[in-house]
């Protein structure tokens, strides 16, 4: 992911504080158990029953009929999937309909999507409030769950009629609310399965990937069901070598294949797989070549560092391979013997990728250095994966590096790897609404062997129609790095570099963004040619940056956790202060540069400067379970004190995923609620008064009598205080979805006066859409975070009070310049 550019000037060099007092962790051991929040009332069904019931009946016939006009070629053998579209009201997998499936023998939930159910004319949902709101402001559809269910059909026909001929009395009351939500059950369009945007015209022809549901069928049997397809309309390929099928969670996961459609066939394969019932999905897959750096502008490059050993933290590149006896990589990067040899020649213009990226791991950019210096020692040693050129230059097909690095990435952590660095990935934006392969290898091999992955996303910012992050950027367990520009000590946003949003449970992406060049002040890069660096530009430059400060971080604290590096880089990136404006301490995010610029200075990073405290917390809780934080701010320094806290926490999980479920990727996350005053209860009345009073807001302490008269009359107290609502991003920025609850990261920040704070806690909420019976359902939700805590004028004074008065914190004084 490189674009090239003329030679311009250096990025400035980054500068030096003071030594800030040691950063804070032990943060776990302040926390508490406490009740879970009150979970809202549901939503009253918007039909009546009997309503739904004739509406049911009246479309059971014409599901017969559709089941018919299916031939066999189009559908699996006794498994075909239905589309059960929910309302727009009831968006949560909590609101599927489980009872109403488990009265219908022969069906299985195989995954999710959304649809846009219409808001106007005669297919209109059922209107609520809130779809009037936005009916009257001209929407004419609204985003709504679609369930995919594989049904045995005459199995489930049978079953639904039972449940319709049913009395209503006599109908369980769960049955029959799982169906008033329930807007219709049909099939996926043929423009829903495979979008006309996803192929458009100017498209003749290449490697495409299929995504297929779930099914009971075995991998062979699926793959003999579409050739038998694909060669009754004329797809001959008799070694098969074009196709690739890779299957996941023995069948009850998805099914990615991959294949190639020549021009002359494509028109009508399309067509006609569009109508396919066991095909989920389509998309192109592209593989832009590797831009030609050697044919870059040239300019002599440093001396090597001097003679030492390499550094003990191991990166893993997986890129286009380099030659590890270059004077500028010799000692500090190599190839893992143990991986093999990749079946393909190397090819000059991915080595030279590949030479590249490894320097900018190894030194970062050469821009500050001169030709007669000698560049420092590595922080890092690279261990590099060659997966490029694949086998057929023609093939723009990712699934042969894929297979590699699901054979690779399960040894690294045997060899002390705990980074990876991908700068490479298929062209094309991502989908809300599918997942490519590579998203979910890297996700599922980072979360199940405790690794980070940095990842570039992309290069075609000004492309239109490509400008969104591509994959795996998109992944929810890996940094994602976009680039910016620097001029003088200016940075800004390139117009390259991929935009976000990201997709569910990663919704602020890229992450953040590191210096990657631009045609005023390109990135200076080691060229494969000995003695030479080259100059350009890319998002596959910015991500080593970021991977080198996750490195020198480890440097100084070994046992640093891949979510605590992601909150660490997060929680202290900044977005640029525009001339004349005020900086804000607030966090910010948008879809340019994520959550701001990759911070310079690892031990800015582990510090607290003056006014300020921060606290790591590395902890796990139990799913579906709450926990209390308490916020360390001794209350001597808030008494009189007419000063206006900050207060800032940064928490991430490591979640499993989902695939078969994109809008619900997530299978964890933790939400923290805040609580300024732990004294400021609501009272309720009591349910006979008419015309109900409104609720009480009481101080339990300052106004104690008020409290024992109310509950004296039979007032209800709420469990937990008054909370308030924290400024999850900066005011202005709209975030893509909204529900922060699955997300992997979030970042919230709150200002307000001293007097105001009493006790003051996070309510950690710990969710899990992990069924019972799943043996991770059990196992503790481990996730990172940072607190902060600014008193503006409290200077050490705040430090010193905090590690008195919360004596279970322990200073984390990092190592001074720790050597490679």
């Amino acid at each position: 992911m490189a674009r090239r550019s003329p030679p311009s000037r250096s990025p400035s060099a980054p500068t030096q504080d003071d030594d800030p007092l040691p950063l804070l962790n032990g943060g776990e051991r302040l926390i508490e158990p406490a009740p879970r929040r009150p979970r809202p009332f549901p939503r009253p069904p918007l039909r009546p029953y009997a309503e739904v019931r004739q509406r049911f009946w009246e479309g059971l016939e014409r599901l017969r009929a559709r089941f018919a006009e299916l031939p066999p070629e189009m559908k699996y053998r006794g498994e075909t999937v239905l589309a059960f579209r929910l309302h727009p009201d009831y968006p949560s997998a909590a609101q599927e309909p489980d009872h109403f499936l488990a009265l219908t023998p022969g069906a299985a939930k195989v995954g999710s999507r959304l649809w846009q159910a219409p808001l106007v004319g005669d297919d209109a949902v059922a209107p609520s409030a809130r779809l009037r709101r936005e009916a009257a402001a001209g929407r004419v559809t609204a985003a709504a769950r679609l369930l995919f269910v594989a049904v045995a059909e005459e199995a489930f026909l049978t079953g639904f009629r039972r449940v319709l001929e049913r009395s209503e009395g006599s109908l369980p009351r769960p049955v029959k609310e799982d169906l008033q939500r329930l807007e219709r059950i049909d099939f996926l369009a043929p423009h829903e399965r495979i979008p006309p945007a996803s192929f458009p015209e100017t498209w003749k022809g290449g490697r495409v990937e299929l995504v297929l549901h779930p099914a009971l069928l075995t991998a062979a049997a699926r793959e003999a069901h579409l050739l038998h397809l694909l060669g009754g309309m004329g797809w001959t390929d008799p070694s098969r070598a074009s196709l690739r099928l890779r299957s996941y969670a023995d069948g009850s996961g998805p099914t990615f294949v991959s294949l190639r459609l020549d021009p002359d066939f494509s028109p009508g394969a399309l067509a006609l797989l569009r109508g396919y019932n066991p095909l989920r999905t389509a998309r192109p897959l592209d593989l832009g070549p590797f831009p030609a750096l050697r044919s870059g502008p040239m300019l002599t490059a440093p001396k090597p560092p001097l003679p030492a050993p390499p550094a003990p933290i191991r990166v893993a590149l997986f890129d286009g391979g380099f030659d590890p006896s270059l004077p500028l990589l010799a000692g500090h990067a190599g190839d893992d013997p143990k991986a093999g040899e990749w079946p393909v020649p190397a090819h000059p213009d991915c080595v030279a990728h590949g030479t590249a990226v490894a320097g900018a791991l190894l030194h970062g950019p050469l821009n500050p250095h001169a030709a007669r210096d000698v560049l420092p020692a590595p922080p890092l040693s690279v261990l590099g994966y060659r997966v490029f050129p694949l086998s057929d230059p023609d093939d723009l097909d990712l699934y042969e590096a894929i297979d590699a690095m699901e054979r690779i990435v399960p040894t690294l952590p045997g060899l002390g790897v705990r980074l990876l660095n991908l700068s490479f990935g298929p062209r094309g934006p991502i989908s809300d609404d599918n997942l490519s392969r590579l998203t979910y290898v890297l996700d599922t091999l980072a979360h199940a062997h405790d690794l980070l992955p940095i990842v570039a996303v992309g290069n075609d910012g000004e492309e239109p129609g490509y400008g969104r992050i591509q994959a795996p950027a998109d992944a929810v367990n890996a940094l994602s790095v976009g680039a910016y520009g620097e001029y003088g000590t200016q940075r800004y946003s390139v117009p390259y570099s991929c935009r976000g949003p990201g997709r569910e449970g990663a919704k602020v992406k890229p992450d953040l963004a590191a210096f990657g060049g631009c045609e005023r002040t390109p990135f200076h890069l080691v060229s494969a040619r000995p003695g030479l660096r080259v100059l350009d530009y890319g998002t596959s430059f910015a991500a080593p940056l970021v991977v080198r400060r996750c490195a020198e971080l480890l440097r100084r604290h070994p046992g640093l956790s891949p979510a605590l590096l992601r909150a660490l880089l997060i929680h202290h990136s900044r977005h640029p202060v525009p001339p004349g404006a005020k900086a804000s301490a607030a966090p910010g995010f948008d879809y340019l540069l994520g959550h701001g610029f990759c911070p310079d200075d690892p031990d800015a990073l582990l510090g607290c400067p003056p006014d300020t405290v921060s606290v790591l917390i590395d902890h796990a809780l139990p799913p579906k379970t709450a926990s209390r934080l308490p916020i360390p701010l001794p209350p001597a320094l808030l008494e009189g004190n007419k000063s206006r806290v900050t207060l800032e926490w940064t928490l991430v999980v490591q979640s499993p995923v989902d695939p078969r479920v994109p809008v619900e990727y997530t299978a964890h996350g933790v939400a923290a609620t805040f609580y300024p005053d732990a004294r400021l209860h609501a009272y309720a009345p009591p349910s006979y008064l008419k015309p109900a009073p409104a609720p009480r807001r009481v101080n339990i302490e300052a106004e104690a009598d008020l409290a024992a008269a109310l509950e004296s009359a039979r007032w209800t107290r709420s469990e937990l205080p008054l909370s308030k609502s924290a400024n999850t991003y900066r005011a202005g920025a709209r975030l893509h979805g909204g529900d922060l609850r699955w997300d992997t990261v979030v970042r919230s920040s709150i200002t307000l006066p001293a007097r105001s704070l009493h006790r003051p806690f996070l309510l950690l909420q710990a969710h899990s859409r992990l069924p019972t019976a799943n043996a991770e359902a059990q196992a503790p939700i481990r996730f990172g975070g940072i607190l902060t805590v600014r008193l503006p004028g409290s200077g050490e004074k705040l430090y010193e009070e905090v590690v008195r008065e919360y004596p279970t914190l322990q200073k984390m004084a990092p190592v001074k310049n720790p050597s490679p």
